[in-house]
């Protein structure tokens, strides 16, 4: 991240062109986004390989509570084709995280067939139909929907709501941040560090933590 920043004076965006995922910033080789990235990956994850074979991942960009990224929103670090400064994150960097793990094999996923992408949470459970194809997993490469590239702080970790999202919208998803860990998840602040989140987190502080300028004062976690 802060490579990035230091080279394009701005983190690298979200997704690109609506297709690929915060793990590329230009046209990927073929051959390389096969490649299964160690550093991507977690131990205690034996996940399956995605459609096409692309290589899989565990990290996912955070997008605080919205649900779809192809505008620029006020309230995100990473969106379509983002370009944000270090200066515009107002609660600081070391107040807001930047990314999170979740299972590369997304067991907890269902798929909101009927939902428009202003759909909450709370829809998520209307519909329990499960994945079809490929979805249930996420690679580094892409930026489609469970394949996605992104999670986000409306659910706290490792939540007992299923992750849904719109089949209609290629990004209108909710998608929790999740772990084989006991107890929580691990996620990326802006500064570099990795804080353990626990399943019992405050909420309020969860989502405050995933939006970069709310101006909320974060308590203990």
């Amino acid at each position: 991240m802060h490579n990035d920043h230091d080279n394009f004076q701005m983190f690298p965006p979200g997704d690109v062109r609506r297709t690929y995922g915060s793990g590329v910033s230009a046209v990927p080789n073929s051959n390389l986004r096969k490649e299964k990235l160690p550093a991507v990956r977690c131990p205690s994850d034996s996940s399956h390989q995605p459609d096409g074979n692309d290589g899989p991942t565990i990290c996912l960009a955070c997008r605080g509570t919205t649900m779809n990224t192809a505008s620029a929103p006020v309230t995100l670090i990473f969106w379509n084709n983002s370009n944000t400064k270090i200066r515009e994150v107002g609660d600081g960097i070391t107040n807001t995280i930047m990314v999170s793990e979740t299972y590369a094999s997304a067991e907890f996923c269902t798929e909101q067939t009927t939902a428009s992408n202003g759909v909450c949470p709370a829809t998520c459970t209307s519909f329990n139909g499960g994945l079809t194809g490929g979805q249930q997993v996420y690679s580094w490469m892409y930026a489609s929907l469970y394949e996605a590239t992104y999670f986000g702080t409306a659910y706290t970790p490792n939540n007992k709501q299923p992750d849904c999202g719109a089949s209609s919208s290629s990004q209108a998803a909710h998608l929790a941040a999740r772990s084989k860990h006991t107890g929580g998840a691990h996620a990326l602040l802006g500064d570099g560090s990795v804080r353990f989140a626990s399943d019992s987190i405050d909420s309020q502080i969860w989502i405050n933590l995933g939006n970069p300028a709310d101006g909320n004062v974060l308590g203990e976690w």
